[in-house]
């Protein structure tokens, strides 16, 4: 699903979301499938991802919550307060927070 407007999903959702124009997926739910996050889009995550989330430059996300798969940062921003169950990688900022848990990393 292509977010072209700034969306809350609160509920699960089953496949692969793509934060698009400028927009900001705020997740309190469930997505089981990737997140792709566009250049000038925003994800405040503070919910459950079951599956992987990209970071396209000049995207930002802010995890909350959490990534049972690997955060992709191509030079984007990455805020990590939550929990991430596989992998960070980095070409962008990534900001890890004190409190953040990170497994297999």
């Amino acid at each position: 699903m292509k977010l072209k407007t700034s969306t809350a999903i609160t509920d699960k959702y089953i496949g692969n979301i793509e934060v698009c124009e400028h927009s900001t997926l705020s997740l309190h739910g469930m997505i089981v499938g990737n997140v792709y996050i566009h250049k000038n889009c925003i994800g405040n995550i503070h919910g459950m991802i079951i599956g992987d989330i990209y970071i396209a430059a000049k995207g930002i996300a802010n995890i909350y919550g959490t990534v049972n798969g690997t955060v992709y940062n191509n030079g984007g921003t990455v805020r990590i307060f939550g929990t991430i169950h596989s992998h960070i990688t980095t070409s962008g900022n990534t900001l890890i927070g004190n409190n953040a848990i990170l497994r297999n990393n």
